[in-house]
């Protein structure tokens, strides 16, 4: 991927609160003159709109806490999460890169998404963060960490994911913005899924030697 390749530079201007806001203005703008081929803008049924909308997501999500939208969550369907019961079954390690690859890409599915996440994530107010943290506690627990440590493992995985994907996004707004920056500091200069998973197994690798049983074979 090169700053170069035209769909690449037109891709990347898109990564930012305010691009978004922009390309959405403008296409309200078109929605309003009636330019818009298969749909009409139609400000007297805003309220109705507005109405239905928190009708259906209080219906969906009583506490109003909405899961990230993500290509994993197409595997949910009527409250079955069908991917984690999959991954529930596999072996501690693959479950720990299974959880983390999933929230990387919800968090980079939206502008600062992991911003947004580490700061409700910090407060407490996190059902869906609350529920990966459980899961990444139980498989530090199938690797032999003490009950008293598997938690704060988890939690240090999940600082990891936070932390390198809010450092990503940043560096994706400041191509997009076209900064001039110095040598390896473009997101474009290395692979960052590579380099995320290279620092996962990293983790991984910790949790295994710092566990309190001999961890036999990579489960």
């Amino acid at each position: 991927m090169s700053l170069a390749d035209p769909e690449t530079s037109a891709a990347l201007t898109l990564l930012s609160a305010k691009a978004v806001r922009e390309r959405a203005h403008r296409m309200l703008a078109i929605g309003l003159e009636g330019k818009l081929p298969n749909f009409r803008i139609d400000l007297d049924r805003m309220d109705y709109a507005v109405d239905l909308v928190l009708e259906t997501t209080r219906k969906a999500y009583p506490s109003f806490d909405v899961p990230f939208h993500s290509r994993w969550r197409h595997f949910v369907l009527d409250g079955h999460d069908r991917w984690a019961s999959f991954a529930d079954a596999a072996g501690w390690r693959d479950r720990v890169a299974g959880i983390c690859r999933r929230l990387r890409d919800a968090l980079l599915s939206h502008t600062d998404g992991a911003e947004l996440v580490s700061a409700s994530f910090a407060a407490g107010q996190s059902e869906a963060m609350a529920q990966i943290l459980v899961r990444l506690t139980t498989a530090a627990a199938d690797a032999g960490v003490a009950p008293t440590h598997a938690g704060l493992a988890a939690r240090t995985v999940v600082y990891y994911v936070l932390g390198f994907t809010a450092d990503e996004q940043s560096r994706l707004q400041l191509d997009a913005a076209g900064a001039e920056l110095p040598d390896g500091q473009s997101i474009l200069s290395e692979d960052p899924s590579a380099r995320f998973a290279f620092g996962l197994r990293l983790l991984v690798d910790g949790i295994a030697v710092h566990s309190d049983t001999v961890v036999g074979g990579r489960d």
